[in-house]
């Protein structure tokens, strides 16, 4: 949940601008640039003292190119 309902920018402006969303898209760029390798989830890990758990995240740039998202 984003704090205000607040949006990103640019062609982005449909996500909310959340920590979840900023590890989604940091993923998503990853994915994109490793794509040689077949990523097929991505998962954010939680580390807690106590516990660990695998938060999966959406591939939300996979039919964004990266070019468009700069220029």
């Amino acid at each position: 949940e984003s704090y205000k309902n607040k949006k990103m920018i640019g062609k982005l402006n449909f996500i909310d601008d959340s920590s979840y969303w900023h590890y989604c898209i940091q993923l998503s760029i990853y994915k994109k640039l490793l794509k040689e390798y077949d990523i097929r989830k991505l998962f954010i890990i939680h580390i807690t003292t106590e516990n660990y758990f695998f938060i999966e995240c959406e591939d939300i740039l996979k039919d964004i190119d990266l070019n468009e998202l700069l220029f």
